[in-house]
């Protein structure tokens, strides 16, 4: 085949070529090339910039901005930086952002030039509270930390991370970073060490770790000393509140009096002073000192009315202290006060618990029906905004006081939610736990799945490398024919190699059988524990409403011993429950829960059952016990709890309870579901709290139905139409005399 040569049309034109690829180009050319002359106008615009850099940012700004065009791709990465610390320090982080996201400046090639913008990227996030960058600072983080330069610098970088990941509401990956950066730094006693130990313990804070909170800041506090450092206001003002939650009255004043002095001292932080005299005036009023309590809520109030802070908490607190103190009429006015405040911010919550603290105060001063508008209010505002926690607060006021009003079966339907509440409460805690052994279920399942993957591979590994030495041996025995002593020897290490190898596979292998059993059993017993878990009190340790119901369908089955066919069950309710949680604190109420669940516990028969029911509320199922020996049971435990009673702090604090019960079945001929005899139990309890607290109330079978009960069915309704009989405690074994509280 002939060629022919290209024709002018054909060949390329080569300047019309090159012109077209410079136009492309031009873009990238006019940042990598510098006009004569605009290396020398550069340098002269960094010495302008570096001259203000410190005192006038701002000014600063201008020469870097016209430095920043004339820059070539071997001084952006520097002038960048310059000018995104200028911009920071300006005020101006989403412009310093947007120039950390160009590629000049986000790959870097020189290391200390990438620490330096990844330490400006982490200040810009940090300030926008923008997280983008969040998993490649870590993978970053992670590369600079396997051959760390300079130590200091990367320990201040886990720092900014661990802030960053503080903002994002992360604090178990905020503590991690903070390790990181503490075993960076090592033991040496620097700077950056306090501050991280500082931010550890706000993190294990935030996580409600307080002790181990606690212990961090207090190796902060030593590292402070040992650099010749004042603690910052902050830093006190941190480790006041964390006293507060350990409940160190002393220690919290003394930190948080620390903290004040020195944010007064610094009028440009008013909101941080108003902040620090609210927490005072809490620690005061722990530690037993509503006179000083009441100092700090004052002053806390005039610096927000002074500098135009947030009202509502200062004005709540200030009312709080004053009822406590009697002054009923004054903190009415604040609670009015702080309900107007809340409304005009449109903090519907906040507006809750005010009209709940004006309708506790109505009540102290015995104006109870409007008290009941304000209760009322509250309780719609947190069920319309299912607010749980507070709507249990609330329901103890809200019944005592309809019961006063005589208002009965009102009181009575609230405190049946307040039970059902109590009851979902407990139950969602429950089952987060037993979600948490799931979940070690599920690990230990994975675990053994790779256990027996790993076992069937090595079976495989083995028969391959079995099939392989029998190859080998067939290969050596046809070139051996000809060599026959040679062919015996090697047939004979052959052999022997076999031999070896199937005793170490068969020993592996045990071994991985053995690990399988292993995980086998643990998964057992994780199950187990699931199973045991769901049916205890998380805690009293108590069977709990799971196990009862349980318990009652084993004892409808043909093979139920006999004695348990019949018997008694008791509802019992702790008295006054709410007041001991408000004076002495949730920890000693839980305290208190458990102190009266071991007293039923040394109470009942081993053939008995005690079970926490809910809330403050425990039952008890008695079996084979008649309704003679009723009062018996309730007398004992009431001499039980006056004999042991309940210890907090080195002081006694009585503890009684109301109690009301009914027989099981109620009429045996009628084959009676056992729920029939609780809901009369359970409103023999509430007659028993009526009646005054710490007694019991029971109720004997009248004459049987003649048609079905509903589910319904009241025991007031039974008792007037004879189907049951009312059992009062007698009078003179006394009740108790208090005012009534729930």
């Amino acid at each position: 085949m002939t060629s022919r040569r290209p024709s002018r049309a054909d060949r390329p034109c080569l300047p019309r070529l090159v012109l077209a690829l410079l136009m492309a180009l031009a873009p990238c050319l006019v940042g990598a090339q510098v006009p004569p002359g605009a290396a020398s106008d550069l340098d002269s615009l960094l010495e302008q910039a570096h001259a203000l850099q410190e005192t006038e940012p701002e000014a600063a700004l201008e020469p870097l901005e016209r430095a920043w065009p004339l820059a070539d791709a071997s001084r952006q990465a520097e002038v960048g930086a310059l000018l995104v610390r200028a911009l920071l320090k300006a005020g101006k982080a989403e412009r310093a952002y947007e120039l950390l996201s160009l590629p000049a400046l986000s790959d870097a090639a020189d290391p200390s030039t990438r620490v330096e913008l990844l330490s400006l990227r982490l200040d810009a996030g940090i300030a926008l509270r923008r997280f983008e960058f969040v998993d490649s600072n870590q993978r970053e983080l992670d590369r600079l930390s396997e051959n760390p330069q300079d130590i200091e610098s990367l320990a201040r970088l886990w720092h900014a991370q661990a802030r960053l990941q503080y903002f994002q509401s992360k604090p178990g990956e905020s503590e991690a970073a903070t390790r990181r950066g503490l075993a960076v730094v090592g033991d040496r006693s620097v700077p950056i060490r306090r501050i991280l130990l500082e931010h550890l313990g706000v993190t294990l804070a935030q996580q409600g770790r307080i002790p181990d909170a606690i212990e961090a800041l207090l190796a902060s506090e030593r590292e402070a000393k040992a650099l010749g450092e004042a603690p910052s206001a902050d830093f006190l003002a941190n480790f006041g509140a964390l006293f507060i939650y350990a409940k160190d009255w002393p220690r919290a004043i003394d930190y948080l009096s620390r903290a004040l002095e020195i944010y007064q001292a610094d009028p440009s932080r008013p909101v941080h002073s108003a902040r620090t005299l609210s927490n005072l005036g809490v620690a005061y009023n722990g530690s037993g000192d509503l006179a000083g309590a009441t100092r700090q809520f004052e002053a806390a109030l005039r610096l927000a009315r002074e500098h135009g802070l947030d009202l509502g908490s200062p004005l709540n607190n200030l009312a709080y202290a004053l009822r406590e103190q009697g002054r009923l009429d004054e903190a009415l006015a604040m609670f009015e006060e702080t309900l107007e405040v809340q409304r005009a911010e449109n903090d519907a919550e906040g507006a809750a618990v005010a009209q709940k603290n004006i309708g506790e105060t109505l009540v102290r001063l015995g104006h109870r029906q409007r008290a009941a508008t304000f209760l009322d209010q509250a309780y719609r505002a947190y069920l319309e905004a299912d607010i749980r926690p507070k709507r249990l607060e609330l329901y103890p006021v809200l019944i005592e006081n309809l019961e006063a009003l005589g208002r009965t079966g009102d009181a009575l339907e609230m405190m049946r939610e307040f039970k059902q509440l109590s009851d979902e409460t407990i139950n969602v805690e429950s089952n987060e736990r037993i979600a948490k052994l799931e979940s070690a279920i599920d690990l230990a399942r994975k675990e053994q799945e790779l256990a027996l993957s790993q076992a069937e591979r090595m079976r495989q590994q083995v028969e391959l490398e079995a099939l392989e030495v029998d190859r080998h041996r067939q290969r050596l025995l046809a070139v051996g024919l000809g060599a026959g002593l040679a062919v015996l020897v090697l047939v004979a290490l052959l052999l022997y190699r076999q031999v070896r190898f199937k005793t170490r596979a068969n020993r592996q292998l045990e071994q991985k059988n053995a690990e399988i059993q292993s995980q086998h059993a643990r998964l057992a017993e994780l199950n187990e524990a699931i199973r045991l878990a769901s049916l205890r009190d998380a805690l009293t340790g108590l069977p709990n409403r799971r196990f009862l119901d349980q318990h009652m369908r084993e004892l409808d089955s043909v093979t139920a011993p006999p004695d348990t066919a019949s018997g008694l069950l008791l509802m019992i309710d702790i008295d006054h429950f709410k007041q001991l949680n408000d004076s002495l604190g949730h920890l000693a109420g839980d305290q208190a829960l458990i102190h009266v669940a071991q007293a039923l516990e040394r109470c009942r028969r081993p053939q008995d059952v005690v079970v926490r029911w809910g809330g403050e509320e425990f039952l008890w199922l008695a079996h084979g016990v008649g309704l003679e020996q009723a009062g018996s049971l309730c007398r004992r435990i009431q001499h039980e709890l006056h004999q042991r009673p309940f210890l907090r702090d080195g002081r006694i604090h009585p503890i009684t309870v109301s109690m009301g019960f009914a027989p099981r079945p109620l009429w045996p001929l009628e084959g009676c579901d056992w729920t029939l005899s609780l809901r009369v139990a359970d409103d023999a309890l509430y007659l028993a709290k009526r009646s005054g607290r710490n007694r019991w109330v029971g109720f004997a079978p009248g004459a049987a139905p003649t048609l079905p009960l509903g589910q319904g069915a009241v025991a007031s309704a039974l008792e007037s139409t004879g189907h049951l009989i009312r059992i009062d405690q007698p009078a003179a074994e006394g009740s108790d005399t208090h005012s009534p509280r729930s």
